[in-house]
């Protein structure tokens, strides 16, 4: 799930054209450590992807643009993959509501979406 997350990072940084911040970069390395087991033993991994899923939700909570406001919470779901693998399930739920709002009432939008996840998920 978590190879499935950064790949959705990457998908939804890229539909946005946005540059991933300092944070999202910090959070992408911690995920790829983590599935190459170099961040510790037991809970450190997990708090390390913790930590740097609130300092994602913290930039979320001070933008006040709504795209990007989903962005960051989309991208603190995918920092929090390696402590649940539910966040990556939330992650993609998060990535509808950004569609959602970038597209509003658009069902086709959402409905590519999800397909996009599904390849996504099929290619990992």
């Amino acid at each position: 799930m978590v190879e499935y997350c950064l790949l959705l990072g990457q998908h939804i940084l890229t539909i946005n054209n946005m540059e991933p911040c300092n944070e999202i970069m910090e959070s992408f390395a911690i995920n790829k450590k983590w599935l190459n087991g170099e961040t510790g033993k037991g809970f450190a991994k997990f708090q390390l992807a913790r930590d740097s899923a609130d300092k994602l939700l913290k930039i979320a909570r001070d933008k006040k643009d709504t795209i990007k406001q989903k962005i960051y919470r989309v991208m603190a779901q995918i920092a929090n993959s390696p402590h649940i693998k539910n966040h990556a399930l939330w992650a993609s739920d998060y990535a509808v509501k950004l569609i959602n709002a970038m597209y509003p009432n658009n069902f086709d939008e959402v409905k590519k979406e999800r397909k996009k996840q599904i390849e996504l998920m099929k290619s990992v």
